[in-house]
């Protein structure tokens, strides 16, 4: 609400927008990060440092190439982006360099997933999650500090630019914590290392992207053939929704490495898992209903409250309840999409998906 209320709904709106169109780009990874979190699980269970390190390093190498990708599509569609959408004169050059400082920011950032994952592929959650939660603090404090201070779109660009790199390096920090020995070393990246990360990718990028498509093509729809203030209505009911399932979905993301450990140690007994993925199932839509049921019944009484503006109740509440009420059936079964990537069962996960 404060954001909004500070730079009005086109220029939010707009944010919304780029937001979507660079996570897009979130493609140039190739599907390497959870390729990484299968792999560094597995060896990591059968205590084999050396082709940890292996992968860790190719996952760097393969992620910057990623990265220069990221750094050309920007530069391309920074100038473009205001056209798209019809930016108003007044704010187009914010509206330039605010795709940049994001382009660049996550172009700077992709390489350094590579280590960030070593810390989920061993099941690290406390330590990322605590990052996680400083970064909240951090990215909240600097989005005010830049907007009291009048700078705006690009001044919101770049406190999330911030807080994202901060969390970044605090992470690759972390990964040489949890990994004692941890080499950074790219000539230990391997042409057969490569092929297996960017096989379990490109499965990964077909889920990926029909996830994408289902969840996250609204705000590009409604900005460019409706308006941007259209978008900023919309986008606050359907991001309660989104914030609920994805808080969801970040509790069942536990049982991929723990399942590929499983899978390295023991062949993946289903005496194991089962139990796992039925308690999993069953806990996550324990928690999802009454949450879901919520938004359906008070979501736009909820959105004026928050928002204090009888607008977004009436233009947000319809696409909350509709979100709110899809997004059951996709929890409860989320188990089992991490059940695929935790056994490297990515084909058949995507011929699904697809």
């Amino acid at each position: 609400p404060y954001i909004v209320h500070t730079l009005d709904k086109g220029p939010y709106g707009y944010w919304e927008a780029v937001i979507q169109l660079i996570g897009y780009l979130g493609f140039a990874d190739l599907g390497v990060r959870p390729a990484i979190v299968y792999f560094v699980a597995r060896h990591d269970a059968l205590d084999e440092r050396e082709e940890v390190d292996r992968f860790v390093n190719t996952a760097f190498v393969t992620l910057a190439f990623g990265g220069l990708f990221v750094l050309g599509v920007t530069a391309i569609c920074a100038p473009l982006a205001p056209d798209w959408f019809n930016v108003d004169d007044s704010w187009r050059s914010d509206t330039v360099w605010a795709t940049v400082i994001v382009g660049l920011t996550f172009a700077c950032s992709l390489p350094l997933n590579a280590f960030s994952a070593l810390l989920i592929g061993k099941q690290r959650f406390d330590l990322s999650c605590r990052v996680d939660v400083a970064i909240i603090v951090v990215r909240t404090a600097a989005v005010i500090a830049t907007l009291e201070a009048g700078y705006g779109l690009v001044g919101l660009a770049a406190a999330h630019a911030l807080s994202t790199l901060i969390e970044m390096l605090w992470k690759t920090r972390l990964a040489w914590k949890v990994q004692p020995g941890l080499r950074f070393a790219p000539r230990l990246a391997s042409r057969f290392n490569a092929k297996a990360l960017l096989t379990f990718g490109g499965f990964n990028i077909i889920v990926v992207l029909a996830l994408r498509l289902t969840y996250q093509t609204d705000a590009l729809v409604i900005g460019a053939k409706i308006s941007l203030a259209a978008v900023a209505l919309f986008a606050f009911g359907a991001k309660l929704a989104t914030y609920t399932r994805d808080m969801l979905f970040s509790a069942g993301r536990i049982l991929a490495p723990a399942i590929g450990a499983m899978e390295a140690k023991d062949g993946g007994s289903a005496r194991a898992i089962g139990p796992l993925l039925s308690a999993s199932s069953r806990n996550l839509l324990l928690v999802a209903t009454p949450l879901f049921a919520y938004w359906v019944l008070f979501g736009g009484a909820f959105l004026e409250a928050w928002l204090d503006d009888r607008a977004f109740r009436d233009g947000g509440a319809l696409p909350l309840t509709i979100l709110a009420l899809g997004s059951i059936a996709p929890v409860a079964t989320y188990p089992m999409l991490e059940l695929h990537r935790g056994t490297n069962r990515m084909r058949s996960l995507a011929l699904f998906c697809a």
